[in-house]
């Protein structure tokens, strides 16, 4: 089994954003974006941990999402 390349992931979540066209669809990017944290993320007792690198593409993802949210509710 391959590991999940961390770059390649982040890619993977910008491009299944952009390929939202319904706001339907907006909640299975969300759910990307949440498992993409979840994948690259630490577990330190019962908590998920982030390094200043997943929290700062994380953060640039959750934008993406309200950009692309307000993309399709203006058009």
């Amino acid at each position: 089994m391959s590991t999940v390349d961390f770059g390649e992931a982040f890619e993977k979540a910008l491009i299944v954003i952009d390929s939202c066209k319904k706001v339907e669809q907006l909640e299975s990017a969300n759910n990307y974006i949440n498992n993409f944290f979840k994948t690259f993320a630490e577990l330190e007792e019962e908590y998920l941990v982030a390094d200043e690198k997943l929290q700062s593409s994380y953060n640039t993802l959750r934008v993406f999402l309200g950009e692309q949210r307000n993309r399709i509710l203006g058009s």
